[in-house]
């Protein structure tokens, strides 16, 4: 009997602590049940409630953190910037092994193009003066032969004249009787006119020739000028500066390359890598602009319908000393998994969510810089204000104190429904 009432007594213990145990440890999962059963019968029943959406966030800078990175298998030579520090868009940030090599083939490179383009300069100099030469010949051939043609053309009238006047002495000479004219007087006047014959066929000759001369001799002198020309482009082209000049802007990109400069005006927020560490596939250090900042939230699909560019927002999180607020900016383009995971245990995980941007009030970004500045990757607390219901906000009552969520949400589900439209 002894033993009976010790084993009726242990199994009573043994009862009592198991409705114990269930009343404190099952109520609040099934409180929870019940509580979002009735949020689905409050919703039956208003079905145009307005409930804020809420979601988690990360706090980043407008445009996002920046991975400055170099070429992978370089390695850092000097870093001239700190953490904290601001810095402005292609400023110089850090300098590569290979910097010094490529300056100082960047350098002999550029002393080549000096050089070709020198011996280039005296070699067109000297074609030029040619050029100018040969195109002061082309007028200087024709006008002195114009005048030697004038000249010999009064030559040859001359020369006719006095064809005539000795012509016109021998046939008075032959009209005169011999017996007056002495035989060796007429002979000698045929002499005289023989030769003027002869001077004025010889002047006429010369005349044609000068003639004939004139267009060969511009031809000769144009072809000069064509060949100085051309000697000029030839002179041009054998030099290769051109190609010197594309050899030198390789190697002032390749030198280009080994400088890594900042992308954008912004604040060095972190550096991943030290003076004399080689890259492998990390950045050198990441690059915001703190002076705007925005939340990208991770709102579940379920909810998207229901978000609108320009809405409110509040943002909070315990690691903020008040709420923060901003406006919904845009919506991505693309539905993924969540990446931010809530603390609580039982929150769903594993959703689809459109991640939505949300700029920050400026003015509270700039109050908060020193802080803010601190905390980028922040998760936090996004409430989304969706516009005015016509649900009246008294028919959501907000939880009392002593009163459990159920209770408040079991006020709300049995609350009349709403008559408007």
């Amino acid at each position: 009997m002894g033993r009976m009432s010790l084993v009726l007594v242990a199994g009573v213990i043994i009862f009592a602590g198991g409705v114990y145990w269930g009343a404190n440890w099952l109520a609040p999962w099934t409180e929870s049940q019940e509580a979002a059963r009735l949020v689905a019968l409050a919703q039956e029943n208003h079905p145009k409630a307005n409930l804020d959406v809420t979601a988690l966030g990360r706090l980043e800078p407008v445009g996002g953190v920046l991975q400055v990175a170099g070429t992978a298998g370089e390695r850092v030579s000097k870093l001239l910037v700190a953490e904290g520090e601001t810095v402005a868009a292609d400023q110089e940030l850090a300098y590569l092994s290979s910097h010094p090599i490529y300056q100082a083939e960047y350098a002999n490179a550029l002393s080549s193009v000096k050089d070709l383009e020198s011996q280039q300069q005296a070699a067109i100099a000297h074609a030029d003066q040619l050029i100018a030469e040969a195109s002061l010949a082309i007028p200087m051939t024709g006008e002195p032969l114009d005048l030697e043609i004038q000249m010999q053309e009064s030559q040859i009238a001359l020369l006719e004249a006095n064809l005539e006047a000795a012509r016109k002495e021998r046939r008075r000479l032959s009209t005169i009787g011999r017996d007056i004219v002495a035989p060796q007087q007429v002979d000698q006047q045929d002499l005289i006119v023989k030769r003027a014959e002869v001077e004025l066929h010889a002047a006429q000759i010369q005349l044609a020739s000068l003639k004939a001369t004139l267009p060969l001799r511009r031809k000769q002198a144009q072809a000069q000028l064509n060949s100085a020309q051309a000697t000029k482009e030839k002179i041009i082209v054998s030099m290769n500066v051109d190609s010197a000049r594309r050899v030198a802007e390789s190697a002032r990109l390749r030198m280009e390359q080994a400088v890594i400069r900042a992308p954008r005006d912004g604040q060095v927020l972190k550096i991943l890598v030290s003076g004399g560490e080689s890259l492998g596939g990390q950045p050198i250090l990441h690059l915001g602009n703190l002076q705007h900042m925005q939340v990208l939230a991770e709102i579940y699909e379920s909810d998207v319908s229901r978000v609108a560019p320009g809405q409110k927002v509040t943002i909070t999180s315990h690691a903020l000393p008040e709420p923060l607020h901003g406006e919904v900016e845009a919506l991505l383009w693309t539905v993924a998994g969540n990446n931010l995971r809530s603390l609580n245990p039982l929150a769903p995980v594993d959703l689809r969510v459109v991640e939505t941007r949300i700029r920050l009030l400026d003015a509270e970004v700039k109050q908060h810089k020193e802080l803010l500045s601190r905390l980028i990757n922040l998760q936090v607390d996004v409430q989304i204000h969706v516009a005015t219901s016509p649900v009246k906000q008294g028919n959501t009552p907000h939880p009392q104190a002593g009163q459990s969520p159920a209770q408040t949400v079991r006020q709300t589900a049995q609350a009349p429904r709403s008559t408007n439209p």
